[in-house]
């Protein structure tokens, strides 16, 4: 007996390659449809995540986005190659649309990642500048901090960097630079305020007694430490608030409120290590300007009752309550002196460790 089964009809031999090339082109017009609505639909999530958890986000999305069309191209070339005929017009139609569509896909997606590249090395190389900058401000001011010259500093130079990174960037990066800028240039008016307020305080020499020979000039001198206390007082708050006044500045810039938050963390990070020696320096000087407002209101209420040795350079009180006053101003004095002095070598080793952040 002849086992062998008879062989098909051509007509069901024929069926299944037109069926799956009516399946393959169907897939090929549906890869780039669904790429389209899926990109459409987690477009609000990516608005969502615009920190470090967007980036993963999107090189998933694109993989996925890219393993659909991949997959649509190759299934259109099945079709092609697959179609019988008869059926090949309804099968070219469809694959040759979902081609065309992606094709459409490719020719958008290609010159976007061409130019993000392209953006993306100018962002990294402008930051690689702006990181010398930084690098070269923290050196200078380490150097300054050590030496004693905390007055000399100046973020000028700095902030010239961020506005030369800014405009060589694009994007949040641009935002992240500007809002940078507005908060060093708000610390470099505080700054400039006390800094012209210690001028005039150290020309003045409001301690020397040898000059002092009238009473009437105890207010003016009064003054000139009354104004340093001042200007001290507003930059020891600024310091204090740094963080808010930063995303105050990143918020000014335009910075997206998670992009300003993450930003405002990492500045919270670096800043942590640098914040209590910068209170202890803001501190001391207080210190020092309340005990000098002592020495001066002590020779005002006890005018009359002391005088200058100028042979033995000392003060002499007739009150000796007086006098132990006057030792205690004059040794607060050395003593915060003393202790800005360590601060500034603390927060100068800090600094140095940290060279190139910001």
């Amino acid at each position: 007996m002849n086992t062998v089964p008879p062989p098909l009809p051509a007509s069901v031999r024929s069926a299944e390659p037109s069926q799956f090339a009516r399946n393959a082109a169907n897939i090929c017009l549906a890869a780039p449809l669904i790429v389209l609505a899926f990109v459409f639909l987690v477009s609000p999530i990516l608005r969502e995540h615009r920190d470090a958890s967007g980036r993963l986000i999107s090189i998933i999305i694109g993989l996925g986005a890219l393993a659909f069309c991949v997959a649509g191209a190759v299934a259109g070339i099945l079709a092609f190659l697959l179609a019988k005929p008869g059926q090949r017009g309804a099968v070219f139609a469809r694959a040759g649309c979902g081609m065309a569509l992606l094709g459409l896909l490719a020719a958008i997606a290609v010159p976007n990642f061409v130019r993000a590249r392209t953006v993306a090395l100018q962002n990294k190389q402008a930051l690689k500048e702006l990181q010398a900058a930084v690098t070269n401000f923290n050196a200078q001011t380490a150097a300054s901090l050590t030496n004693g010259e905390a007055h000399s500093l100046d973020t000028r130079n700095l902030q010239q960097s961020l506005a030369q990174a800014a405009e060589r960037t694009t994007g949040e990066t641009t935002s992240l630079l500007k809002g940078s800028q507005l908060y060093m240039k708000e610390l470099q008016q505080h700054r400039d305020t006390y800094d012209q307020a210690l001028k005039e305080l150290t020309v003045a020499k409001v301690l020397t007694v040898r000059t002092l020979e009238q009473r009437a000039q105890l207010s003016d001198r009064k003054a000139l430490v009354q104004k340093f206390l001042d200007a001290n007082d507003g930059l020891q708050k600024f310091v204090e608030s740094s963080q808010s006044h930063y995303r105050k500045g990143l918020i000014a810039a335009g910075v997206s409120a998670p992009h300003a938050e993450a930003a405002t963390k990492g500045f919270s990070r670096q800043w942590s290590a640098q914040h209590p020696f910068m209170v202890t320096i803001r501190e001391a000087d207080d210190r020092m300007g309340r005990a000098m407002l002592g020495v001066l209101n002590l020779f005002d209420t006890q005018w009359g009752q002391w005088s200058f040795d100028a042979d033995a350079n000392v003060v002499r009180f007739q009150n000796d309550s007086a006098l132990e006053q006057y030792k205690s101003f004059m040794a607060e004095i050395k003593q915060a002196g003393a202790d800005q002095a360590a601060a500034q070598q603390r927060l100068a080793s800090v600094l140095s460790q940290r060279t190139g952040k910001l």
